[in-house]
C-alpha cells in the first residue's frame, strides 16, 4: 500500500470499519452497543506497535545506514507479494456479511487500486537498491508461516490476524514516507 493523506485516511476508514464488523466474531461472544473496539484493540496491541520498534524509529529519524532500506524492501516483498493470497485464505473461512465484504474490498484495493501494491511496492524496492531475488530471512519467513497458519485456520483467526495488521496500517505508511521524503528524498512510500 502507497502511503497518501488520502490513501491513509481511507486506510483508516476500512480499518476501522472492518474490525467494528468482525468484532463480534473476534471475541466470540455477543458485544454490547457500547463496547469501544478502537480501545481494545489499542490496548491489546499496545506492546507490540511497529513504530516503537527501533528500526522504524531510525527510519522516521533518518538514521538508517546504507543499504538498510534495501534489505528492508527485500524482506518486506515477500509479505506484500503474500496479502492477496491471505485475504483470499480469509475468505474461505468467513462467512457472508460485513466482514466478507470489507475483505474483499480490501482484496481489490490490494490488487488495483489504481495497480496492484505489489507493482507499487516493486518500483520501491528497485529505488532502494533491493536485490530482485532474496530469499526470506528466518524471521521474514516466520511471520509468512504465522499468517499462513492464522488464516488458515479459522476465520476469527484470520480476522484477527489481518485487524492486528491494519490497524497499524495508516500510521506505518505515513511515518515511512515522511521518513523517504525528509531524509532521503523519495517521493513515495512502501506499503
Amino acid at each position: 500500500m502507497t502511503a497518501s493523506p488520502g490513501g491513509a485516511a481511507r486506510r483508516s476508514q476500512r480499518t476501522i470499519s472492518f474490525a467494528a464488523s468482525a468484532h463480534p466474531l473476534l471475541l466470540g461472544e455477543r458485544c454490547d452497543a457500547t463496547h469501544d473496539l478502537a480501545a481494545d484493540l489499542t490496548q491489546g496491541l499496545a506492546d507490540l506497535q511497529l513504530l516503537s520498534h527501533p528500526f522504524y524509529q531510525r527510519w522516521e529519524a533518518g538514521e538508517l545506514r546504507p543499504g538498510e532500506l534495501a534489505a528492508y524492501a527485500a524482506q518486506y516483498r515477500h509479505f506484500e507479494a503474500s496479502l492477496p493470497s491471505t485475504l483470499r485464505a480469509v475468505l474461505t473461512h468467513i462467512d457472508e456479511g460485513p466482514a466478507a465484504e470489507l475483505v474483499r474490498r480490501n482484496l481489490a484495493d490490494d490488487e488495483s487500486n489504481p495497480e496492484p501494491h505489489v507493482a507499487l511496492f516493486e518500483r520501491f524496492a528497485q529505488a532502494v537498491g533491493a536485490p530482485s531475488e532474496a530469499a526470506p530471512t528466518a524471521a521474514t519467513q516466520a511471520l509468512l508461516d504465522t499468517y499462513h497458519r492464522l488464516t488458515g485456520a479459522s476465520g476469527a483467526e484470520g480476522l484477527a490476524a489481518l485487524v492486528a495488521y491494519e490497524v497499524e496500517a495508516p500510521a506505518i505508511a505515513e511515518s515511512k514516507a515522511q521518513g523517504l521524503r525528509r531524509p532521503y528524498g523519495l517521493p513515495f512510500a512502501p506499503s
